[in-house]
């Protein structure tokens, strides 16, 4: 992952933001969002067991005060993992507000069929069209993500939040906070499953880290 230097406010907010480990609806391929996300796989429990385990070693996180989650299995799972390791984190309420593009209709479909009913979204092109009736377009979802985590740091300064989310979220926070482009804008990263982007935020955000992945076999 890339790392930026610069001080730090005592009183700055941190957001550790978690991308879930490898979901059943990565391998399935279908659109897994809030009625049909079925969790994590064998090895992305493995792969979220590995980050707890360097955290352990290292103890990067040790002073983290909270840990929360968007409301999607395979996130809640996520927290659920990291928190067994760390008993005295507070665990906050999921927050719908951190999901991943909500998919309206099209939750549950295999990719194939999604392709067939909806057509192939070009969302450079189109960044204003839903993904399908009922679901959010790239914009409003950018939007509402970086907003969550707007939220998360402004009513959490002087803290660390370690928050289980999402690739696309994580991509809304580096659109909004480091580049400040428009929500229109698509960067098209690749986080890696159970990976860490961390931000500060002092009334301006600083980006720490973004993409730190720990090998499964880290003891």
């Amino acid at each position: 992952g890339i790392r930026t230097i610069g001080e730090i406010s005592p009183d700055a907010a941190l957001l550790v933001l978690v991308r879930h480990g490898e979901a059943v609806a990565n391998v399935e391929g279908y659109v897994g969002g809030e009625g049909s996300c079925r969790g994590l796989t064998a090895t992305g429990r493995d792969q979220v067991a590995a980050l707890g385990r360097r955290w352990a070693k290292t103890g990067e996180v040790a002073d983290a005060d909270g840990i929360i989650s968007s409301t999607l299995r395979r996130a809640i799972e996520t927290r659920e993992l990291l928190s067994a390791s760390m008993p005295d984190l507070e665990v906050l309420e999921p927050r719908r507000t951190l999901c991943e593009l909500q998919p309206g209709e099209a939750d549950g479909l295999s990719w194939q069929a999604y392709e067939e009913r909806y057509g192939r979204p070009d969302w450079n092109l189109e960044p204003e069209r839903p993904i399908a009736p009922g679901g959010e377009s790239w914009v409003s979802f950018v939007e509402r993500a970086s907003g969550a985590l707007v939220d998360l740091a402004t009513a959490n300064r002087g803290c660390r939040l370690i928050v289980c989310c999402h690739a696309g979220v994580i991509e809304a926070s580096l659109i909004r906070f480091c580049y400040d482009a428009p929500p229109a804008t698509r960067l098209q990263l690749r986080s890696d499953h159970a990976s860490v982007t961390e931000w500060a935020y002092d009334g301006r955000w600083k980006l720490l880290s973004y993409n730190s992945a720990t090998p499964v076999t880290l003891i």
